[in-house]
């Protein structure tokens, strides 16, 4: 065959893939048989779309502030509906405690939230998917904590049963359209901007200061659970010095003052 003949079917070849994002790649393989092995582990056009986009990797060190700026925003939001809420049925204002810790503002619902809406639906660019998926994980999540607080503390935090539209008194649909609108800030007013600015910290100051975060963070959840079992199971005397060191500093006034929503299931 003519040398002409075949540099003309093989041009005609390749404009007819000329759509295949993977073009220039596969044309060298046909002239360079070395680029065969790479080409063969190299993943679809559309799964590298979805996996490696503009926005930086959600490392442990990200991870952990998300927590932390999430549970924050979130018992911030509870002091403010708390006081709306006094001031729109008479009450005497007053400030009550939403956090759900001891000692930080990180309100473990709200940082497990972000978390998961951040994991899930950081990817998403159209705005009524994160809606819908924001709605329903939040939901999700709020009856999970729900039943796994019930199970281990034997203690409900919160109780809509007297709302409407309930979902067995552990979420309701109002508060999943809420959750979904909170997902949508979370996704395009507060993840993206974020992302931005831990990208620009250098990274082994970021790593060092995530570490520190995770530590301060575990160490809050492990206290408070540890003061919550005693608070529930009170009438048993501590064991331990660790239990009697938690009873004097956690005595049953802090944990009420505290948890003011927590009620006990006997």
């Amino acid at each position: 065959m003519p040398k002409n003949s075949r540099s003309i079917n093989a041009s005609t070849k390749w404009k007819k893939c000329s759509k295949t994002p993977l073009q220039a790649a596969i044309r060298n393989r046909s002239f360079n048989p070395m680029y065969k092995n790479c080409l063969k582990k190299t993943p679809p056009a559309a799964f590298l779309q979805f996996t490696m986009p503009n926005l930086g990797k959600l490392t442990l060190a990200k991870a952990a502030f998300l927590y932390m700026l999430g549970g924050t925003l979130g018992t911030l939001w509870e002091v403010i509906f708390n006081v709306f809420f006094q001031i729109a049925n008479g009450y005497t204002v007053q400030f009550i405690y939403c956090s759900g810790s001891l000692f930080t503002t990180f309100n473990p619902v709200y940082g497990f939230g972000t978390l998961v809406i951040v994991i899930c639906l950081r990817r998403i660019r159209k705005n009524w998917q994160v809606f819908l998926c924001g709605a329903f994980l939040g939901g999700l999540v709020e009856i999970l904590l729900s039943l796994l607080e019930e199970s281990l503390f034997r203690t409900r935090s919160w109780n809509y049963t007297s709302w409407p539209m309930n979902i067995a008194g552990r979420t309701t649909i109002p508060i999943m359209i809420l959750w979904g609108a909170l997902c949508m800030a979370v996704i395009f007013a507060f993840w993206k901007p974020a992302d931005r600015f831990f990208e620009k910290l250098p990274q082994k100051t970021l790593k060092v200061l995530g570490w520190c975060a995770l530590v301060l963070i575990l160490f809050d959840l492990a206290l408070t659970c540890l003061a919550i079992l005693r608070y529930v199971n009170r009438t048993s005397p501590a064991f331990t010095a660790l239990g009697e060191w938690i009873d004097k500093t956690f005595p049953d006034s802090f944990m009420r003052k505290h948890f003011p929503s927590m009620k006990i299931k006997k």
